[in-house]
Protein backbone atom coordinates (compact mmCIF):
# COMPACT_ATOMS: atom_id res chain seq x y z
CA UNK A 1 0.00 0.00 0.00
CA UNK A 2 1.62 3.31 -1.00
CA UNK A 3 2.19 6.00 1.62
CA UNK A 4 -0.91 8.14 1.98
CA UNK A 5 -3.21 5.40 0.68
CA UNK A 6 -4.76 4.22 3.95
CA UNK A 7 -8.35 3.11 3.64
CA UNK A 8 -10.76 5.37 5.54
CA UNK A 9 -11.40 2.77 8.25
CA UNK A 10 -7.67 2.14 8.64
CA UNK A 11 -7.04 5.88 8.88
CA UNK A 12 -9.59 6.27 11.67
CA UNK A 13 -8.14 3.33 13.59
CA UNK A 14 -4.56 4.50 13.13
CA UNK A 15 -5.51 8.07 14.06
CA UNK A 16 -7.16 6.86 17.25
CA UNK A 17 -4.08 4.80 18.12
CA UNK A 18 -1.75 7.73 17.45
CA UNK A 19 -3.76 9.91 19.85
CA UNK A 20 -3.86 7.19 22.52
CA UNK A 21 -0.22 6.09 22.28
CA UNK A 22 1.64 9.21 21.10
CA UNK A 23 -0.69 12.07 22.07
CA UNK A 24 0.03 11.87 25.79
CA UNK A 25 3.70 12.81 26.26
CA UNK A 26 3.61 12.10 30.01
CA UNK A 27 2.83 8.46 29.25
CA UNK A 28 5.78 8.24 26.86
CA UNK A 29 8.04 9.75 29.54
CA UNK A 30 6.75 7.25 32.12
CA UNK A 31 7.34 4.38 29.68
CA UNK A 32 10.90 5.57 29.02
CA UNK A 33 11.56 5.73 32.79
CA UNK A 34 10.23 2.20 33.21
CA UNK A 35 12.34 0.75 30.37
CA UNK A 36 15.47 2.67 31.52
CA UNK A 37 15.73 0.05 34.29
CA UNK A 38 16.35 -2.61 31.63
CA UNK A 39 17.69 -0.86 28.52
CA UNK A 40 20.39 1.70 27.90
CA UNK A 41 22.06 3.58 25.09
CA UNK A 42 23.38 1.25 22.40
CA UNK A 43 21.34 -1.76 23.56
CA UNK A 44 19.22 -3.65 21.03
CA UNK A 45 15.51 -4.27 21.68
CA UNK A 46 12.83 -6.06 19.67
CA UNK A 47 9.27 -4.72 19.49
CA UNK A 48 7.20 -7.66 18.26
CA UNK A 49 3.84 -6.36 17.09
CA UNK A 50 5.02 -2.75 17.15
CA UNK A 51 1.55 -1.30 16.34
CA UNK A 52 2.15 2.48 16.01
CA UNK A 53 5.50 2.48 17.76
CA UNK A 54 5.02 3.91 21.24
CA UNK A 55 7.64 1.51 22.63
CA UNK A 56 9.92 2.33 19.72
CA UNK A 57 9.61 6.03 20.65
CA UNK A 58 10.34 5.36 24.33
CA UNK A 59 13.31 3.15 23.54
CA UNK A 60 14.77 5.62 21.03
CA UNK A 61 14.61 8.34 23.71
CA UNK A 62 16.92 6.07 25.70
CA UNK A 63 19.31 5.63 22.74
CA UNK A 64 18.27 2.02 22.19
CA UNK A 65 18.55 0.45 18.74
CA UNK A 66 15.24 -1.15 17.76
CA UNK A 67 14.04 -3.93 15.50
CA UNK A 68 10.28 -3.37 15.15
CA UNK A 69 8.26 -6.23 13.68
CA UNK A 70 4.71 -5.51 12.49
CA UNK A 71 2.50 -7.54 10.13
CA UNK A 72 -0.44 -5.14 9.79
CA UNK A 73 -0.02 -3.00 6.64
CA UNK A 74 -1.60 0.21 8.01
CA UNK A 75 0.49 0.04 11.18
CA UNK A 76 3.64 -0.70 9.21
CA UNK A 77 2.97 2.29 6.96
CA UNK A 78 2.63 4.46 10.06
CA UNK A 79 5.89 3.09 11.47
CA UNK A 80 7.62 3.97 8.19
CA UNK A 81 6.31 7.53 8.44
CA UNK A 82 7.43 7.87 12.08
CA UNK A 83 10.74 5.99 12.05
CA UNK A 84 11.65 5.25 8.43
CA UNK A 85 14.48 7.81 8.42
CA UNK A 86 15.97 6.67 11.74
CA UNK A 87 19.02 4.47 11.02
CA UNK A 88 18.74 3.00 14.54
CA UNK A 89 15.30 1.55 13.80
CA UNK A 90 14.90 -1.51 11.56
CA UNK A 91 11.30 -2.09 10.44
CA UNK A 92 10.33 -5.64 9.51
CA UNK A 93 7.06 -6.49 7.75
CA UNK A 94 6.36 -9.89 9.28
CA UNK A 95 4.28 -11.84 11.76
CA UNK A 96 5.87 -13.82 14.58
CA UNK A 97 4.68 -17.42 14.66
CA UNK A 98 5.62 -20.82 16.04
CA UNK A 99 6.69 -22.04 12.60
CA UNK A 100 8.33 -20.49 9.59
CA UNK A 101 6.02 -19.92 6.63
CA UNK A 102 3.15 -17.74 5.52
CA UNK A 103 0.09 -16.91 7.58
CA UNK A 104 -3.18 -15.28 6.62
CA UNK A 105 -3.45 -12.03 8.57
CA UNK A 106 -7.04 -11.20 9.50
CA UNK A 107 -7.71 -7.51 10.21
CA UNK A 108 -10.74 -6.40 12.21
CA UNK A 109 -12.92 -4.24 9.92
CA UNK A 110 -14.32 -2.12 12.79
CA UNK A 111 -11.04 -1.75 14.70
CA UNK A 112 -8.44 -2.06 11.91
CA UNK A 113 -5.47 -1.82 14.26
CA UNK A 114 -6.48 -5.21 15.72
CA UNK A 115 -5.23 -8.12 13.68
CA UNK A 116 -4.59 -11.82 14.19
CA UNK A 117 -3.59 -14.97 12.38
CA UNK A 118 -5.56 -17.07 14.86
CA UNK A 119 -8.96 -18.44 13.85
CA UNK A 120 -9.37 -19.49 17.47
CA UNK A 121 -8.98 -15.88 18.63
CA UNK A 122 -11.60 -14.69 16.15
CA UNK A 123 -14.01 -17.41 17.33
CA UNK A 124 -13.55 -16.49 20.98
CA UNK A 125 -13.70 -12.75 20.27
CA UNK A 126 -17.07 -13.19 18.55
CA UNK A 127 -18.52 -14.21 21.93
CA UNK A 128 -17.26 -11.05 23.65
CA UNK A 129 -19.79 -8.20 23.75
CA UNK A 130 -17.23 -5.69 22.44
CA UNK A 131 -16.57 -7.82 19.33
CA UNK A 132 -20.10 -9.01 18.47
CA UNK A 133 -20.98 -8.51 14.82
CA UNK A 134 -17.48 -7.47 13.79
CA UNK A 135 -15.96 -8.93 10.66
CA UNK A 136 -12.38 -9.77 9.83
CA UNK A 137 -10.84 -9.21 6.41
CA UNK A 138 -7.78 -10.97 5.11
CA UNK A 139 -4.50 -9.30 4.05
Amino acid sequence: MPVGALAAADGVGIGRSLVIYHGRPWRLAAMARFYARFLGSGDLAFDLGAHVGNRVSAWRKLGVRVIAVEPQPACLQTLHLLFGRDPQVCLVAAAIAAQEGRVALRVNRVNPTISTASSEFIGKAAAAPSFRGQTWGQH
